[in-house]
């Protein structure tokens, strides 16, 4: 019944502070910190672009949630330069779905990124979301949480279903850090 899982939005957050004046650094950093997969396709979209670097294909964006200052490159929103006394907050890096199944990684090259490439970073993720590709009915699920048959820290979840309870199921608050 299930289909294949694959990660469908990837959020991560190193922990260096990188200021607007410092940009070519947090780019340098967050270039390093890609998994490889991700990293290569960067690498194919500057090339098909006809760009000789990373850099001259970052295009500044709207920061938002507590930074002053965002930039995307292939797609790949780089958050940095955090509000004053929040330096805590380092340099948030944000892949769709969509990219991750561009660069079609795999749940291995995942493992090896965290154990070999973020092992190198002071990190935490801010977001995952795993997608199942299939015909699931959630009706089940939903029955279990409304019975409180279901274990969770979380005491709020919401539901985005079609007609047939196919859709996405989110668990949590919003605003909380299990979400």
């Amino acid at each position: 019944m299930c289909g294949l899982a694959f990660l469908d939005w990837l959020q991560y957050t190193i922990k260096e502070r990188y200021s607007e004046n410092e940009r070519y650094d947090c780019i340098q950093s967050f270039i390093t910190s890609l998994p490889p997969s991700v990293f290569e396709y960067v690498k194919q979209e500057v090339y098909a672009n006809e760009l000789s670097t990373i850099h001259m294909m970052c295009v500044d964006i709207k920061p938002v949630n507590g930074y002053r200052s965002a930039f995307e490159v292939a797609g790949i929103k780089v958050y940095y330069n955090p509000a004053e006394k929040r330096e805590e907050m380092g340099y948030n890096v944000v892949i769709s779905g969509t990219i991750l199944r561009e660069c079609d990684l795999t749940a291995v090259q995942v493992r090896e990124w965290i154990a070999f490439t973020l092992c190198d970073y002071k990190y935490q993720f801010s977001r995952i979301d795993v997608a199942i590709d299939s015909e699931i009915d959630f009706s089940y699920w939903l029955d279990k949480y409304h019975k409180r048959e279901f274990l969770s820290k979380a005491r709020v979840f919401s539901t985005v279903l079609d007609e047939n309870n196919r859709g996405t199921i989110y668990i949590g608050k919003r605003s909380a850090h299990l979400y």
